[in-house]
């Protein structure tokens, strides 16, 4: 839960990117991804998060790797700036599917319908704030 929500019951319109960012946290470094962010600076938690994410992709082409990893690097960024303790530090919605979008664009290609699924991820966020 976003700290403001801890600390207050505060329900704050970046709660739902605080919520994402924990869960892609979750989906790229497992289960204890959110506690060890909290144990080490944040480019060695990428680096780390990153390394791991090789090691899983071993025996595919390097063209393949390559992108696969800077995906990585990106979630993992944008994870991190979604569970940010200051919710004024988050980023909204919009920009992380800015960012997706522009990583579609720089490989020439869709990455794995990332673009489609961030843009009903917005979709549905922006119903929900008021």
């Amino acid at each position: 839960m976003p700290p403001e929500f801890e600390k207050s019951g505060l329900v704050s319109p970046t709660f739902d990117v605080f919520c994402l960012g924990a869960i892609i946290i979750r989906i790229m470094d497992g289960n204890e991804g959110n506690s060890r962010r909290f144990e080490m600076p944040r480019q060695q938690f990428i680096d780390r998060v990153t390394k791991n994410w090789k090691e899983r992709m071993q025996g595919t082409s390097r063209s393949s790797q390559e992108k696969n990893i800077r995906q990585v690097k990106m979630c993992v960024d944008i994870a991190l700036k979604c569970v940010e303790n200051d919710r004024t530090r988050r980023p909204r919605v919009h920009d992380i599917v800015k960012r997706m979008k522009a990583l579609d664009h720089e490989f020439g290609e869709p990455s794995s319908n990332i673009t489609e699924l961030s843009s009903k991820i917005h979709e549905d966020l922006t119903l929900q704030v008021p």
